[in-house]
Order: C-alpha cells, then structure tokens, then sequence
C-alpha cells in the first residue's frame, strides 16, 4: 500500500529530540511540523523575554536553517516548507532519533480515523461470531487490518502500533489469539511497557487463561509506564483467582494512584463480598457512598449486599433509590434489584414497574424476566407471567422458578406441564413442602 493513501490532508507532527547532530548545546529540542490546506510550516519553541519573541534556541535556529537554507521564514521561530522541505526535515529529524516515526503515526492515526467514522450495521465478516467461510474471514480481516500492517511494519521499534492491531483483533475480531501474538511481539520489543502487558494479559483472560493472566497482570504493574488502571486490573483478576491479599494490595494501589475515582474501592469491596468478607465490604461501600453519593455501582452494590436479610430491607432500600436517582441511564440493576424488593415486601404493582424499567434498559438481563413472571403471577395475570417464566427457563435452570411456573400453569390449567414441572423441581429439591403439596393436589396424571 503506499503511503499516498495514509496521508491526510491537515495533520500535526510533534518531534522531540534528545541532542541536534553537530551541535553541543544540550536538549531535548522540540519540533511542530504541520500542515493545513497544503500549506507547510515548522515551528521551534520561542520566548517572551521582552518586547519581541525570541527562539528559545538560537542554535536549534541556525541548524534547522542549515538544514533548509531555502525555507521562508514566516514568524518567530516559524518557517514555511515545499513538500520536499517537509519530508527531508521529518527524515532528519526521525534518523537523528525523533519519536515516533512519522510515518508509522501517521498510519495508525489514519487507522484509527477509519475506525472512528465506521458505520455500524449488520455483523461484519472479519468477526468471529459471524457465520462466514474461512476465506472470506480472512480476507475481511486483512482488508479491516491493512492500515495497521503498515504502521507495524514502518514502527521499528515502536510498540504502539502492534498494541493498536492486538486490541483490534481482540475486541473487533474476536481473535485471542492473533492479539496475543501481538502482545508477544511488543514485548521482544519493549518489556517495560504496562500495556503491552495488560493486553496479553486480556488475550489470556479471552481464552480463559486464568493463571496466565494473573501473571502477565504482576508484570503489568512492575513496569514504570504502570498507572492506577493496570493496578486495577490485577485487583479485579487477583479476586476471581481468590488471591485476596493481592487483590486488596492492588486494587488500594490503584486508589492512591487515581483517588478521584471510585471504582476501585468499589471492586475491592465487591472481591470482599466474593469472598465472603460481608462486613469488610459493606464498611468499603459505605465509605465510597459518603464521598460519592452519585456513584451508581456503589450504591447498588450496597442494596445487593443487604437484600437478602430482612432486618435491613429498608437500608438496601434507601441505596437502590440513591442508585436509580443518581443514573437511571446506568441504574438497571439497581431497578431489578428494587424490583426484587417490592414484590418480597408484597408490591408487585410497583415490582412490575420496576422490573419493566430494568428490561428496557437492559434486554438481555434474563433474571428479569423470572422477577417479572412471579409480580405478574401475583397480580393475577397468569398468561403473561408464563411468557417471561417460559423465555427465563428457556436460559436458565434455576429450580424455584419450575416451581413458580407449575403454580403458574395450575392456574391457567395445564395440569400435565405443571406436573412435569414439579417433577423436575422436586427431583432438585424432594424435601420441599410446597412442592410436594401442590404435587400431591394435582393427583396422579390420568
């Protein structure tokens, strides 16, 4: 592919470098080249010291005008450049050590902008959960990847464009795999990267590699470009692999590092109740909830700690709506588990209102559609709670909703499914009273 369809038409390279060839004064010397409806310039840095500005660096001046004797100086530390002048200063500047190369940035920046403007529509045949050939796959994903192939192949030894492709594949492609070997890649190149390591440790976590990704994650975290989110992301991992002590390190980390941000106190406390460290989690959660009233995810996590005992209905209460007040947005959970509440408490009319608001914004919560079919059951519309008992048991196989369902269909008369039901249920559970009960009114099938 050649370079003449990568270039765009207005851009902006910056260039630093750390010692100008032939000249002792020290650096790093900084660069602006940039272009705008076909006009060139470069710029180096200038001072106010007076009246009038004045380069920051006479002698970064005098070798950039050697350089480009032909340049026209346009302002302060300002030149215009032909296009040849622009090239032959990039390539100076990039063989004298300047970071990145030009040339692969502005492939990935080009990348990058054609992801950014792609439409969406129908499942596209570079992804893996589309049902395609082989060759056609193959072929959609090199077309999809041909502006990341160049820049990995104009980096040299800069790692970000082979980052760049690994998350392409990953999260476009649906290719552990191919991103792994990226990451692999990145890391011959550059171990002190953390992201590089966080990513293999993302292609780990896709092919369910646990214990590689709990390894990849500590070496995330030791390198020096290591910020607050790869701290998190060891917590978050740490906490699945039951390593709780690491967790708590990593995810208190992340909070000194960013403390603004509430989420990892809230992760922390959710590895806390995972683990069933009850009372540690709730302490977290309150605390995060105090500082940042409006943060949904703490206070739903709060509610979801405390709907299960009945002493503290009204607590758990009093956080879902804090939840469903702060971000009905992002609240769905929050909405189902309020839902939750209203029918134990004996409201299914609000339950129902509830549990259809979380639905809305979240179609794919299947649990919602059990919650439904028991506050429909309730309030006497027993053909509408069968549909959601039916679409929820189509998904899962919870046994008490078998039982809610033979109730269900007693009522409306399908007396063979219910036993069927009950059966199953009762093969799950056979000391259950209401079962048994209901199993022994319907009688033997005749």
């Amino acid at each position: 592919m050649s370079s003449r369809r990568t270039e765009p038409a207005n851009e902006t390279i910056t260039l630093a470098l750390a010692a100008l060839p032939g000249v002792d004064e020290p650096g790093p010397f900084q660069f602006v080249l940039s272009r705008h409806e076909g006009q060139r310039r470069v710029q180096i840095p200038v001072t106010q010291t007076g009246r009038d500005p004045e380069l920051a660096s006479p002698a970064q001046g005098r070798w950039l005008q050697a350089l480009m004797p032909s340049a026209r100086e346009v302002g302060p530390g300002t030149w215009r450049l032909g296009p040849r002048q622009w090239t032959r200063v990039l390539d100076t500047l990039e063989a004298g050590g300047g970071e990145p190369p030009w040339r692969a940035a502005r492939a990935l920046a080009a990348a990058r902008a054609a992801f950014d403007a792609e439409v969406p529509g129908p499942g596209k045949p570079y992804r893996a959960d589309v049902q395609v050939d082989e060759a056609t796959r193959r072929q959609a994903r090199a077309e999809d990847l041909a502006l990341l192939d160049q820049a990995v192949a104009l980096a040299g030894g800069w790692v970000e464009p082979l980052l760049a492709r690994a998350y392409r594949k990953l999260g476009w492609h649906g290719d552990p795999r191919g991103a792994l070997a990226d990451c692999d890649m990145a890391i011959a190149l550059d171990s002190s990267e953390a992201q590089a390591w966080s990513q293999q440790a993302a292609a780990h976590r896709s092919l369910g590699q646990l214990d590689q990704e709990l390894a990849a994650l500590k070496r995330a975290v030791a390198q020096p470009t290591a910020g607050a989110s790869h701290w998190h992301m060891l917590g978050e991992c740490a906490g699945r692999a039951r390593e709780l002590h690491t967790a708590r390190m990593a995810l208190q980390r992340a909070a000194a590092l960013a403390p603004d941000n509430p989420h990892h106190a809230t992760t922390e406390a959710l590895v806390l109740e995972a683990c069933g460290e009850l009372r540690q989690a709730e302490q977290i959660l309150r605390q995060v909830v105090t500082r940042f009233d409006d943060y949904v995810l703490a206070q739903t996590s709060l509610g979801r700690l405390l709907v299960d005992h009945p002493e503290r209905r009204a607590e758990a209460r009093a956080a879902l709506d804090a939840a469903v007040a702060a971000g009905p947005g992002y609240a769905f959970e929050a909405l189902f588990l309020r839902g939750c509440l209203a029918r134990l408490d004996g409201r299914p009319g609000d339950a129902l209102r509830d549990l259809e608001a979380a639905l809305e914004l979240s179609p794919s919560m299947v649990e919602a559609h059990c919650e439904l079919g028991l506050s429909l059951a309730a309030l006497g519309r027993h053909q509408d709670a069968l549909a959601h008992l039916d679409r929820y048991l189509q998904r899962s196989a919870w046994p008490p909703a078998l039982r809610a369902r033979a109730r269900t269909l007693v009522a409306l008369g399908f007396l063979d499914r219910a036993r069927a039901d009950l059966e199953a249920y009762l093969a799950a559970d056979p000391g259950d009273p209401e079962a048994s009960a209901l199993m022994a009114e319907l009688g033997p099938q005749g």
